[in-house]
């Protein structure tokens, strides 16, 4: 025979468990309970606090990286153009440093 079941699946007839309160359920497990108002305000404060600081110093880190990335491409670029244009030496062209005067 099929059985036919009424609400929430409980067959008619039959007692349904009773939903606790909320009172019922703060005495079973007391972290249920709400917290008071200016122990959420210390707790977002707190919150915001970590955030800043944890913000603060990964900014930091990413400006220092930032900075070391810069000077090694000056530093590369000053490598490259002093080996891209060849020095010559005074002493190679025969002038000593001194221009060459025509008389």
């Amino acid at each position: 025979s099929a059985r036919v079941f009424g609400v929430a699946g409980f067959a008619p007839g039959t007692a349904r468990p009773r939903m606790p309160t909320h009172a019922e359920v703060i005495a079973q497990n007391p972290l249920e309970a709400p917290a008071p108002f200016w122990d959420n305000v210390h707790y977002a404060l707190n919150g915001a606090a970590a955030f800043l600081i944890t913000a603060a110093a990964l900014g930091a880190f990413v400006l220092c990286c930032l900075c070391v990335v810069t000077r090694v491409e000056r530093l590369e670029d000053a490598w490259a153009a002093s080996r891209s244009t060849p020095r010559r030496s005074a002493e190679a062209d025969g002038s000593h440093g001194e221009e060459a005067k025509e008389e």
